[in-house]
């Protein structure tokens, strides 16, 4: 049995909090309507880390198969080029979380209908050809639009549609911000393997664009979920203590600038901007999260 701090390592748990955290706005949406299940809420948490955890497993495994993870990658787990755990085990775990979120999912929607498995089917077929053949649709240059929407309005929408069972358009709405941050997260890798993802022969939206155009968009994507945000506040769409959300702009100001030296100096370390992006959207989504859920006591 490989030790259990491979595994985990393989599993990338840093990255949960990109699917966590809507999770997190959804439920807390649901409870500013009055309504919360804690069991619904346990169940999607289980279910969404289970797809979430598959999901990385297998574009690992992907990845490893079409020769796009190598010795000098930075966003994998580095786990099967290390040769610390055979690909055919890692496949077979991917294929097991999917599996074992089925459960969950044929429940939930027992209770709350359709709806939720066909949410859960776009965020499977997601996640599994974000590398896979026939798809893989990370190689051509959808994956940043295409993690915006799983990654932002379906799980917030998905969450709270188990608690409440009804759909709201400013569910929608809120969830955006959320969701430029977390394709902010896929970009801002995308810049920093332009010339790794060169070499290998896949075309990602970063290579399209150019360097200083990918830069551009890692700019636009993080100043736009603030701007956003403001306005969702001024239009009464959301609670304005949600404005506490703006003390992470130091954090972003400073990831914005390091991407923007990066262009005139390709040297410039920015291994870490894809972490240091999840830790901003862990921020902003945290600190969103609870103002909405304050707000009920707070007015």
């Amino acid at each position: 049995m490989f030790p259990l701090k491979i595994w985990i390592k393989a599993f990338r748990p840093l990255f949960f909090t990109a699917s966590l955290l809507p999770v997190f706005l959804g439920t807390g949406l649901a409870i500013k309507q009055g309504q919360f299940d804690i069991g619904l809420f346990i169940l999607t948490i289980c279910g969404i880390v289970l797809l979430h955890g598959g999901s990385n497993l297998l574009n690992d495994y992907y990845d490893y198969k079409s020769k796009v993870d190598t010795k000098d990658s930075y966003g994998s787990s580095g786990i099967l080029v290390a040769g610390l755990i055979p690909a055919s085990q890692i496949k077979t775990v991917g294929l097991i979380c999917f599996g074992l979120a089925l459960p969950i999912i044929f429940y939930l929607s027992y209770l709350r209908g359709a709806l939720v498995v066909i949410l859960s089917i776009i965020g499977i077929l997601g996640g599994c050809f974000y590398t896979a053949k026939p798809i893989n649709y990370k190689y051509y240059a959808l994956g940043v639009p295409m993690v915006f929407l799983l990654f932002g309005p379906l799980i917030v929408i998905g969450s709270y549609y188990v608690q409440t069972a009804s759909y709201n358009h400013q569910v929608l709405l809120i969830s955006i911000p959320l969701g430029l941050l977390v394709s902010a997260i896929l970009q801002g890798n995308d810049f920093r393997d332009i010339e790794h993802d060169s070499n290998v022969e896949i075309k990602t939206l970063a290579i399209l664009l150019g360097r200083e155009l990918a830069a551009k968009l890692y700019l636009g994507l993080v100043s736009l979920a603030y701007l956003i945000l403001v306005w969702l506040v001024l239009k009464g769409v959301i609670t304005k203590w949600a404005l506490i959300s703006l003390i992470t702009l130091p954090y972003a100001f400073n990831n914005m600038s390091l991407v923007r030296r990066a262009t005139v100096n390709s040297k410039l370390n920015v291994q870490q901007i894809d972490l240091q992006t999840a830790q901003l959207h862990f921020k902003f989504g945290a600190l969103l999260t609870l103002a909405i859920i304050s707000a009920n006591f707070l007015g």
